[in-house]
């Protein structure tokens, strides 16, 4: 099976932005978004490949001034990026394996956020499947369409156990005091948490009574099936003094049929999102270790055996947040990663790479489908074309702002995954010396990178348009230090003419101390 691509088409779906522009154009700069533009935002999210990588189906959402909150509604459009529109209202829409059926929440009866399938073929059917009290999240087909797992609230209530004298008749007394037994009783944009335990559900795909899967006074974090349809890995901390451990939380598998449910990871830290491979033989996860109690702990991207043993990174040396973690069904692995206020796509097998400021959103065949986005621009629905990813290389047009060191430094780490930390290191400081010095001095649009991993070296590459020959000046407190860093750490460089600019290269050989 071939990669995703690397490169985006032009026919992208640009979120729309209806702002009052004929007002405000004096006053907006150009090309930024704004405070006042914000009620007149709508975003996409989680767009989602059709199985045989024909459609796009994705949640669009936007502010609903009068009520002051969200609205979002189910949209649909040809994965070249033509035919949208509008299906139904609701959100969280996932494909069923087959591409028959979507399954998606919405409003419905008796009351709030009910669990909805629709056909996907010319009738387009839409069925109710649930009439739950409390909200439904987070949905997962079974691998053989039957059935739906979710995310569900079960209700916990603390009573006032004091006798309380009847009150008089119309008598208007204060609510009752809110009772606070647990230690993590509240969250940010959410509020009060302690009233409810998260479990995971699993119901019929025609319709039926959901069956509680989890239980217990320990939250549970959203599912995902094995392969053959038997068990439901999520995340979770079961244990007594789960409320005390600080952002601490484990692996945990169970089994649908009888109840059964295993711990499965053992490292200190948090481990979260377990994914199973394609095969059912391996599971990926996101862990950070943050024992010492540090404001920030950087997360890394495991792989694991499905029985919990030879946990061990696969994201090399990325420092950056890492999510959205997917199997190719080649068992390899795509993940996002943020740097800078921008989001990149990577790819883990021997080697990892970088594609565009993007997050994917599922990969189905051969082709996958993210938001991309960045600090200046609306997010929008990317398809790859037919540029190729490479394991161990890089290659990408830059744009010429300042993002583009960020980016540079960013794509190394992706793709020199495994090299010795000092030459990592002397490379990191020279890609951004290169990038750096052609963004400020050659008067290019554009600028082009290049990394290539070898098994004994390493090169970087960096074009520009700029046809003047490389000065080198007396480094002082204003600058200058760029080509001595490149002759101080570089094993060999040098500057190659082109009829369009010029490129400069540098080359580190790894077998080499440091």
């Amino acid at each position: 099976m071939r990669t995703p691509r690397s490169l985006f088409s032009a026919a992208s779906l640009c979120v729309l932005m209806v702002a009052p522009f004929a007002i405000h154009a004096q006053q907006r700069p150009q090309g930024h978004i704004t405070l006042e533009q914000y009620l007149d935002w709508e975003e996409v999210q989680a767009p989602q490949l059709s199985p045989d990588a024909t459609q796009i189906v994705y949640t669009r959402r936007w502010v609903d001034k009068m009520n002051d909150k969200w609205e979002s509604a189910v949209w649909l459009m040809n994965a070249d990026g033509s035919h949208a529109r509008q299906l139904v209202q609701g959100s969280d829409v996932k494909w069923s394996p087959d591409g028959k059926r979507i399954a998606y929440v919405a409003k419905g009866e008796p009351n709030g956020s009910q669990i909805f399938i629709r056909w996907m073929d010319t009738e387009g059917a839409s069925t109710q499947v649930s009439h739950v009290t409390e909200a439904p999240s987070a949905l997962e087909w079974s691998p053989d369409g039957k059935s739906i797992a979710f995310m569900m609230n079960v209700p916990i209530k603390e009573t006032w156990r004091i006798a309380m004298p009847t009150p008089p008749k119309g008598a208007k007394w204060i609510e009752s005091p809110k009772i606070v037994s647990r230690l993590n009783y509240r969250s940010d944009r959410i509020g009060f948490t302690d009233e409810a335990v998260r479990h995971i559900f699993l119901i019929p795909a025609d319709g039926g009574t959901p069956r509680q899967i989890t239980s217990g006074e320990w939250n549970a974090s959203a599912p995902n099936f094995s392969p053959d349809g038997k068990w439901l890995a999520f995340s979770s901390l079961r244990t007594k003094d789960a409320e005390s451990a600080f952002r601490k939380s484990h692996i945990y598998a169970a089994n649908i049929e009888t109840g059964e449910i295993k711990q499965i990871s053992s490292r200190n830290g948090t481990s979260n999102g377990p994914e199973f491979s394609p095969d059912g033989k391996l599971i990926s996860f996101i862990a950070a270790d943050s024992v010492d109690h540090s404001a920030w702990a950087e997360s890394k991207l495991y792989v694991m055996n499905a029985d919990g043993s030879n946990a061990h990174v696969v994201s090399g040396n990325i420092d950056r947040p890492i999510s959205g973690v997917m199997w190719t069904n080649d068992g390899s692995l795509y993940f996002n990663a943020e740097s800078e206020g921008s989001t990149g796509d990577f790819f883990s097998q021997e080697r990892a790479m970088i594609s565009d400021q993007a997050r994917l959103g599922r990969i189905s065949g051969e082709q996958a489908a993210g938001l991309r986005g960045m600090l200046d621009r609306i997010q929008e629905i990317a398809v790859p074309d037919d540029g190729a990813w490479h394991p161990g290389e890089y290659r990408k047009r830059l744009p010429n702002t300042n993002l583009a060191p960020g980016i540079a430094r960013a794509a190394l780490a992706a793709t020199a995954v495994g090299i010795p930390v000092g030459a990592f290191d002397d490379a990191a400081l020279l890609v951004s010396e290169l990038v750096t010095n052609s963004i400020t001095h050659s008067g290019s649009s554009w600028v082009d990178l290049a990394i290539a991993v070898g098994l004994d070296r390493l090169r970087i590459e960096v074009s520009d348009q700029s046809t003047q020959p490389i000065r080198p000046r007396t480094p002082d407190d204003d600058g200058g230090w760029g080509l001595t860093i490149v002759t101080e750490l570089a094993h060999r460089w040098g500057v190659e003419r082109r009829s369009d600019g010029k490129t400069v290269w540098v080359e580190l050989d790894l077998t080499r101390p440091t």
